[in-house]
């Protein structure tokens, strides 16, 4: 593992609730964090509004749970140094919906 590895944001882990994603990550060392979101999977990602500098290791995103593409959105916990550049490590997370029939 090189030093640019040591700093991938690690343990990523995400919770669906109530009109919420919960985004949480064991820290690395970065000197902060920034979430970037790629609605349906084609468009390309982009810094979420209010996540460009995360000094913690977890966020809540409040989302429009109508407007979610739930099949194709993909979300990016990208470790930044103190300077705002990206350390080059990225980990991402795609969601899926899953559908219960009853």
């Amino acid at each position: 593992m090189n030093v640019i590895d040591a700093l991938a944001p690690m343990n990523v882990n995400l919770t669906i609730a109530f009109k919420q994603l919960q985004f949480s990550w064991d820290t690395t060392g970065a000197d902060h964090y920034r979430i970037l979101e790629n609605p349906d999977g084609v468009s390309g990602f982009t810094v979420v509004p209010g996540t460009a500098s995360i000094a913690g290791t977890s966020y809540t995103l409040e989302i429009p749970v109508h407007k979610t593409d739930w099949a194709n959105a993909q979300y990016i916990i990208e470790a930044c140094n103190a300077d705002d550049s990206e350390t080059g490590v990225r980990t991402q997370i795609s969601l899926i919906l899953t559908r219960f029939l009853f």
